[in-house]
């Protein structure tokens, strides 16, 4: 009796250890099944990533393209723009030979039958206005010598009668400092340019602002009008802008190999111009 009943003991255990490890073999079942659904999910997921780099390797490739074509359009542009300067110059230089080898000969005609008369610039300033808060960046005479405009770090243009050096008006507009000063042919308008990567244009009679032209990227060092009508710009971001100010907008952009600092018109509509660069 004994014995059987260490055998059923035994049995039990036995019995016990089976079901025991039974368990832990399903356990094992269920985490190999999870892990193998999870390599195919990482399997698909390699595979749909590989896709997109493969796709996004394309369109960066395509991107690249347009990018390059683009920089040869714009350089064949800014060629053509130093191409069509370099004719002006060059023709513009061979008239100015002309006329001043016209003028030297009309010069020595004159000088044979009178007297040389001498000349030299003043050397003692007769009137000294304080007009800026801060330094004076340029100045323009109007045609008829009658106003004095001035541009300063202030962020102000004032217009000062030229006889008496008393202010006429400070215009304001401007966010930051005004480099350059340009009155129109009639003589209405008086025009800055900023370093704001603006250019604004005030009425005389009424000192308010007009017009402002935005379109450069950068500081615009120089502007001036070839009519009533139109104006040229120059800026740092290496571009010249031909503005139509009854319509407001950019008539033409003419790029420049360096920053322009300064530009004035070779003829008196503006069709041909020289700029200041570096």
């Amino acid at each position: 009796m004994a014995a059987n009943s260490t055998l059923n003991i035994r049995l039990r255990d036995a019995f016990e250890l089976l079901k025991e490890k039974d368990g832990v073999i399903q356990i094992l079942k269920d985490e190999m099944a999870a892990l193998q659904l999870e390599l195919v999910q990482r399997e698909e997921q390699l595979k749909n990533s590989s896709e997109q780099v493969k796709k996004l390797e394309s369109e960066n490739s395509q991107l690249v393209d347009r990018w390059v074509k683009l920089k040869q359009e714009e350089a064949s542009r800014m060629n053509e723009a130093n191409e069509f300067v370099e004719a002006a110059l060059k023709s513009k230089q061979a008239e100015t030979i002309q006329r001043q080898s016209s003028r030297d000969i009309q010069f020595e005609d004159a000088t044979k039958a009178e007297k040389t008369m001498q000349c030299s610039p003043p050397t003692i300033a007769i009137k000294k206005v304080s007009l800026h808060d801060g330094e004076i960046n340029c100045i323009q005479v109007n045609r008829d010598g009658s106003l004095i405009a001035t541009g300063g770090n202030d962020k102000k243009l004032i217009l000062t009668d030229a006889r008496t050096g008393a202010v006429k008006s400070s215009l304001i507009g401007s966010l930051q400092a005004v480099m350059s000063v340009s009155f129109s042919l009639d003589g209405d308008l008086v025009m800055g340019t900023s370093n704001d990567n603006s250019v604004k244009i005030w009425s005389i009679s009424t000192s308010r602002l007009r017009h402002t032209l935005t379109g450069h990227i950068g500081k615009v060092f120089s502007a001036k009008f070839t009519d009533t009508n139109r104006v040229i710009s120059g800026s740092h971001d290496r571009t010249l802008k031909v503005w139509d100010l009854n319509k407001g907008y950019c008539l033409r952009t003419i790029f420049t190999l360096s920053s322009c600092n300064d530009l004035d018109l070779l003829d008196g509509e503006g069709l041909d111009l020289n700029q200041s660069t570096i």
